[in-house]
């Protein structure tokens, strides 16, 4: 496994790896709420799910993605785990995961795809998170001030996030006739980098959203050398 060099002369700019980013990435930081939803348009729903949606915890939570970092084999860094290990609080206050069976996005490598330094046996297809709408600023910023570099074969990257429309599939499932598709807000985490640009594509509904890779963009490499040329300085 490889990791970048975070030597005394760059320590200033990036933090150092802890012990626990260079051991496989754990479970979710809460228990996986796991709904048992059947499949679009049929009708036999169980109790449970027919009064879940995420429509009703949109008041309370904010729902976000950290899949296109998370399948990526250079960020070898879980950034929920990573905010729950610096800002930990009550559970309830805690980042937590919906693992939902008829996906939530397209596009998403599956779990045995990935290198098993880097994947946890998540389908981020399926996955998002949600957390308390008084502490998102404090996640949103973290996760989006990271940025990841590699001194040694040049490559940089820097954390974007923006907002996206998700229809709430569980929402859908109670309507018999849906007249307005219902929707929440989801922050989506990607990144631009020296290796491509990596983001989730919106989709005209019933298409999902796509995870897309494009090539990297040409101010990614200015950036890197204007940064990378102030840490070889320090």
């Amino acid at each position: 496994m490889h990791f970048p060099d975070y030597s005394a002369e760059n320590k200033a700019y990036l933090p150092k790896y802890r012990v626990s980013h260079r051991m496989r990435r754990k479970l979710p930081v809460k228990d996986i709420e796991r709904e048992g939803a059947e499949k679009p348009n049929q009708a036999n729903i169980d109790e449970k799910a027919s009064k879940f949606s995420l429509v009703a915890l949109a008041k309370d939570y904010v729902f976000f993605t950290t899949g296109v970092l998370s399948c990526s084999v250079r960020h070898e860094r879980d950034m929920v785990q990573e905010f729950a290990m610096q800002h930990p609080d009550v559970p309830e206050a805690m980042p937590f995961a919906i693992d939902y069976p008829d996906r939530f996005f397209s596009g998403f490598p599956s779990p045995t795809d990935l290198p098993n330094n880097v994947s946890a046996a998540v389908n981020y297809n399926c996955r998002i998170y949600g957390i308390v709408k008084n502490r998102w600023i404090l996640l949103r910023d973290m996760i989006a001030s990271t940025a990841f570099a590699d001194l040694k074969n040049g490559y940089y990257a820097r954390i974007n996030y923006y907002e996206i429309e998700l229809v709430d599939p569980f929402e859908v499932k109670r309507q018999r006739v849906v007249v307005r598709l219902p929707t929440v807000p989801c922050c989506v985490f990607g990144y631009s980098s020296t290796k491509n640009f990596a983001y989730i594509q919106p989709m005209p509904f019933p298409t999902l959203p796509r995870y897309t890779l494009e090539s990297p963009k040409p101010e990614i490499a200015v950036e890197r050398d204007m940064r990378i040329g102030k840490i070889t300085k320090l």
